[in-house]
């Protein structure tokens, strides 16, 4: 879902506060990320109380989370993946 630019503000103001959950766990695409940020940032009062009821939902949920060690496979992905994408920049990967 990308925001529309020619739309209305009371739209752009329902799509942000649509987005903000996902916003909230830093679970939007870049370009919404960017949309929803200029947004708040430029004072909508409306989206930054929600943004910050959410924040806190989410920072309970995240407390809620049992803490787990990765697996052996998931960290062997997960470094496959790091080391990919520094090779893929043109920089020497990171010793992990």
């Amino acid at each position: 879902m990308q925001p529309n630019p020619t739309a209305t503000t009371e739209q752009a103001r329902h799509f942000a506060e649509e987005l903000l959950p996902l916003y909230a766990i830093g679970a939007t695409d870049p370009d919404e990320s960017r949309s929803i940020g200029v947004h708040v940032e430029n004072g909508c009062s409306r989206c930054c109380r929600e943004l910050a009821a959410l924040a806190v939902v989410a920072a309970a949920l995240a407390d809620t989370m049992p803490r787990r060690r990765p697996s052996d496979l998931a960290r062997y992905r997960t470094k496959r993946m790091i080391r990919e994408r520094v090779k893929g920049a043109g920089r020497r990967a990171p010793r992990l």
